[in-house]
């Protein structure tokens, strides 16, 4: 079996996933830490990682802020937390080239963002030596390639991919055509405009501490890490709403200790002040970014952190139909998996950062496949049916 890890580090979390080759087809599955399927940027000097850390963190903390166990995942002390976690995932074994894995990661942004040779040495040093480098933006088209087209293209298009992160949005144009071996072809179109700095991680922060100031007394700390899970999934139940008025009542942690009941519409949610200004940013630079391609956008693709919201899709379809995966929050880890197997349609010559050979990847060639459920997403690799 041949697999790639694929790895989408936000300001806070980390989604890890591992896409998974066998002769009947592929898997791709969230690998988490063991406990939810994004990992906290944490980790302390007491071999505490992901959420053991986080957890800890905030019970040993005065601060207020729910994420006062942040830390910087750059480092080879918690990227050695994503080797060990992949190391017991995959059943005892080094996800390295030599044991048929590579690892893909989205290129990194930010103030601590290192430099690819910086972050090449640090996942060496962390015991992840075959490392590719993926454009988030890229990692989104790849997402959609692999699950919706997958070679039947009928037609040339263009996409506008929207990538709606934690802590800011980029939009850019890629111009998709079918070949006449069944495959497709991708090239940028136009100049995509400068990341904004503005996504979907205040509105989070926001609306989890609303849950938890009203919370009655007696709340542990580390309990309302679980709060943040409970942001992304009220966000999913908001998006599956179709009626714009129909309120939504929070269910998730801590529910059962709000002395007020928190509920929020489609409609509601939009006049948000957090809200307002990320789809404002949304709406800018796909606007900005479809003046510089020459045909008109066909499908607007919107994926990451922010896209679980309803208000992302929302705002885009003011410029073209729009496309979203089950799992937003997913997108780019998953994508980057399918990098190693479709960077050449993008007419690139990629490679891993470091020399070494590229694992035996040409096998993915079929549709991702997502789990039905959850319990069975958490399953590793030797348990599955």
């Amino acid at each position: 079996m041949t697999g790639v890890v694929g790895i989408d580090s936000q300001h806070s979390w980390s989604a890890v996933v591992v896409n998974e080759v066998s002769t009947e087809g592929t898997q791709c599955s969230p690998v988490g830490d063991g406990r939810r399927h994004l990992v906290p940027h944490a980790y302390d000097d007491e071999g505490r990682w992901g959420t053991a850390a986080a957890e800890a963190a905030l019970d040993g903390s005065p601060e207020t802020s729910l994420l006062s166990w942040r830390r910087d995942p750059w480092t080879v002390a918690f990227l050695a937390g994503v080797r060990d976690r992949l190391y017991a995932y995959l059943g005892d074994v080094a996800p390295t080239g030599a044991h048929g894995y590579a690892i893909c990661t989205t290129e990194p942004a930010g103030p601590e963002a290192p430099d690819a040779a910086t972050l090449g040495r640090t996942f060496a040093e962390a015991g992840l030596p075959d490392c590719w480098l993926v454009d988030p933006a890229a990692a989104l088209v790849c997402r959609w390639l692999a699950d919706e087209t997958s070679g039947r293209l009928e037609r040339p298009r263009t996409v506008l991919a929207v990538v709606c992160g934690e802590e800011r949005t980029t939009a850019s144009a890629f111009r998709v055509e079918p070949t006449d071996d069944g495959r497709v072809t991708v090239r940028r179109d136009g100049t995509p405009p400068d990341p904004t700095p503005h996504g979907v991680g205040p509105w989070h922060a926001e609306l989890a501490d609303t849950v938890v100031e009203r919370c009655r007394e007696g709340v542990r700390r580390g309990d309302a890490l679980a709060v943040l899970d409970g942001v992304l999934e009220f966000g999913a139940r908001l998006r599956s709403q179709r009626d714009p008025l129909e309120p939504v009542e929070w269910m998730g942690p801590l529910a059962d200790r709000m002395f007020a009941t928190l509920q929020v519409s489609r409609r509601s949610l939009a006049g948000q002040h957090q809200v307002v200004e990320l789809t404002d940013a949304i709406r800018d630079r796909a606007a900005e970014a479809m003046r510089t391609v020459d045909d008109p956008v066909d499908l607007v693709l919107a994926g990451g952190l922010g896209a679980v919201w309803p208000f992302a899709a929302d705002t885009l379809q003011e410029h073209a139909p729009v496309w979203q995966s089950r799992r937003p929050e997913l997108d780019l880890a998953v994508g980057a998996t399918w990098w190693p197997a479709l960077a050449a349609r993008f007419g690139t010559d990629a490679h891993p950062i470091e020399v070494a050979p590229a694992p035996a990847v040409e096998q993915l060639a079929e549709p991702v496949r997502e789990p039905d459920a959850p319990a069975t997403e958490e399953r590793p690799p030797w348990l599955r049916d």
